[in-house]
């Protein structure tokens, strides 16, 4: 494809307003209504997951509603229906059906969710907030139920840098609103948990090879054993190279610049490595990533289309784990587990003079290690009591920061530990009424303590019927960078003395099976941020610094209909609008659509053995930080899956942006561009087979 921005095909968005795309995309999801029409539902909504049929798509969305589980929502299995939060649960089946690549597409097409790429990391927006420049540090991600969140920047990292390939994820849950009452710091405005497979689900050797545009090349290898009850082991490794665009930035288009063009310089590549295993109460994970991805848009005032400017990012993970039902009823877990995440950054920069330059590579480096033992019990008091208490206590054995070139700006190294205690009670009142309170304090050694709780109170009018009311308070707790990040006077200070910024969410949540087939769920929220860090300019010396200065306020309604016909169709669509401002600067919040919509479809034909995914996402307006618009856009993705009659061989192509659209989001300080253009239309193609 032509350089970004430079192609006279390339079509360009016209004016979308909310009202026309909300009517189109419902519309399009009309077989849902239909559906609606249907007998009558059968059976409770709410109950507890049952034992799978060997063909799930015999199912009704009812019966597979019982049959989809979530962990994160209170650290146990339950319905979504009966979790105390507004869950949405993605499966490995439609992660396959629409094509996802990251974790960023996975949740880039869940309900009130949107994601930001800046040509180097992939940024999730939740419910209206996504800072620019904030590497996801207020969403908790966890590999099966265990925290991935760095203790340098508390990134979570949902692009192809994280050290999980997608093909091994079983499900990913995505539980809304405040959960520092389980999960401590950065659970703010919600938790996503992967659910990896195990050899279970994977058994005997399987490959995978793939190419894409971009001279993109990508492979897979795994294989998967299980010995009976006793014990199983899947060990994966994944890896991919791919040239990138060359981009065309207008902010750059000098003769000195080659014209605005970023010849070569968007290139990325990276491996995967990972085992998991049983036996017997104990099992074990351990993994490994690296990524490699150049700089095309000049960011951090650097030389613009230099191939040596890159971002390198690795993370390791290994953890064992020990589960038993002791006696008295009481199920016990222990885990102990190591994380260590490196990063190093290389930026070229140009220390001369016009007619002069004077060339050098900036490096800029983390390096984050530590140690993380958790214990929890629970128990089941007869048929209408729950209670859950657990520890968690994290050891940061190194926390380095440093940046150097000509001098050393930075050389910070530091060591932490928090502590945090928390327990949870879920009491059934009758056989409607089900009131789930929780609380959890952490102790840190920089601020010291804080208490966050939680309470949810689950009305079932009906055995088809769920309305949660929910409220809860977390926090995030200001990181390292925010913290020590002082170059000795070149741009940016540090300050100790940054205090948790906060979050209290109020929400109401209805879900309904109008049918066997269709489910409706309806949401209305409101929360308040105080504290809220952001980086600011210090006027007595011109230096950058992080500060409590802020107050967000905002408040939204969701609105979701899914169904799975007796055809095997499977559809979702919803339509999310939100109001947030700034109550220091009464202005709205920057890179915050006011609506979004959703549209997925999956068709299948011959028997199921041939897929058919349609996505559609709507994005409303965002303010940029230059107070410019990034317009709206409505974009289609496009997979074709096949099986063949073996069983054995899967083949899949996928049209990203089908119609070629022009589309942008918001840039951060850090870059020149207002606004960054995003991929046109692109494919993959990809060959899977069992051996």
């Amino acid at each position: 494809m032509a350089a970004s921005g430079r192609n006279p095909r390339k079509t360009r968005l016209p004016r979308i307003g909310p009202r026309a795309v909300f009517a189109a995309l419902l519309v399009l999801s009309a077989p849902l209504a239909l559906a609606a029409t249907g007998p009558a539902p059968t059976g409770p909504a709410a109950t507890g997951p049952a034992a799978p049929p060997d063909d799930l798509t015999t199912l009704s969305l009812e019966q597979l509603m019982d049959l989809r589980v979530v962990y994160a929502a209170s650290k146990h299995d339950e319905s979504t229906l009966a979790a105390p939060a507004a869950v949405t649960v993605i499966t490995a089946e439609e992660i396959r059906e629409f094509g996802y690549r990251s974790v960023a597409d996975i949740l880039n097409g869940v309900r009130g969710f949107f994601t930001t790429y800046d040509r180097n990391y992939r940024y999730v927006g939740v419910r209206g907030f996504a800072r620019p420049g904030d590497y996801n540090s207020r969403l908790l991600l966890l590999i099966d139920g265990y925290r991935i969140n760095d203790n340098i920047y508390d990134a979570a990292q949902v692009g192809p840098e994280l050290s999980l390939d997608v093909d091994l994820i079983e499900r990913v849950e995505v539980v809304r609103g405040p959960s520092s009452s389980l999960y401590g710091t950065s659970a703010f405005f919600g938790v996503v948990n992967i659910i990896t497979k195990t050899a279970r689900e994977m058994p005997g050797l399987n490959g995978a090879v793939g190419v894409a545009s971009w001279a993109t090349f990508e492979g897979a290898v795994d294989y998967g054993r299980v010995w009976g009850d006793h014990g199983s082991i899947l060990v994966s490794g994944s890896g991919w190279d791919s040239g990138g665009q060359d981009l065309f930035y207008p902010e750059f288009d000098t003769p000195a610049n080659n014209d605005g063009v970023a010849e070569d310089a968007d290139y990325e590549s990276g491996a995967r490595f990972r085992a998991a295993g049983s036996a017997g109460d104990w099992s074990f994970e351990a993994s490994h990533g690296s990524r490699e991805k150049g700089i095309p848009t000049g960011a951090f005032s650097t030389v613009f289309g230099d191939t040596r400017t890159r971002t390198v990012d690795a993370q390791t993970y290994a953890s064992a784990r020990w589960a038993r039902t002791l006696p008295g009823a009481v199920d016990f877990e222990a885990r102990l587990a190591y994380n260590r995440y490196d990063y190093h950054g290389y930026y070229v920069l140009d220390y001369g003079t016009p007619g002069n330059p004077f060339i050098v590579v900036n490096n800029d480096t983390a390096l984050g290690e530590w140690w993380t033992a958790d214990v929890q019990a629970a128990h089941r008091f007869g048929g209408h009591q729950r209670l859950i208490g657990g520890s968690e206590y994290r050891l940061n054995t190194r926390q380095d920061q440093r940046n150097y070139d000509l001098a050393d700006y930075l050389d910070d190294e530091r060591t932490s530990d928090v502590l945090g205690l928390y327990v949870e009670d879920e009491i059934a009142w009758g056989r409607q009424v089900t009131v789930n309170v929780g609380v959890r304090h952490d102790q840190y050694d920089t601020f010291g303590g804080t208490t966050n709780p939680r309470l949810a109170i689950i009305w079932a009018p009906g055995p088809h019927t769920a309305v949660k009311l929910l409220g809860g308070r977390a926090f995030r707790a200001p990181n390292n960078f925010e913290l020590y990040y002082n170059d000795n006077g070149v741009s940016e200070k540090g300050n100790p003395d940054l205090s948790p910024e906060t979050i209290r969410t109020t929400e109401i949540v209805l879900e309904h099976f109008l049918n066997e087939r269709v489910l409706l769920t309806g949401a209305a929220y409101t929360y308040t941020i105080d504290d809220l860090i952001s980086e600011t300019l210090d006027p007595s010396d011109g230096l950058l610094v992080f500060e409590n200065v802020s107050e967000v306020r905002a408040r939204g309604l969701e609105l979701e209909i899914e169904g799975r016909l007796a055809s095997g169709l499977h559809a979702r669509f919803s339509w999310a609008t939100q109001w947030s401002h700034d109550e220091t600067t009464g202005t709205t919040l920057t890179n915050s659509p006011r609506n979004l919509g959703k549209l997925l479809l999956a068709v299948p034909a011959w028997s199921g053995r041939l897929t058919t995914g349609i996505e559609m996402l709507y994005v409303g307006d965002r303010v940029t930080l230059q107070d410019h618009t990034a317009a709206a856009h409505l974009l289609m993705n496009l997979t074709v899956t096949g099986r063949l009659r073996n069983g054995k061989t899967e083949i899949q192509g996928s049209v990203y942006n089908v119609p070629d659209l022009t589309y942008a989001d918001p840039g951060s300080g850090e870059h020149v561009q207002d606004t960054i253009e995003q991929d046109g239309r692109n494919f993959r193609l990809i060959l899977r087979h069992r051996f």
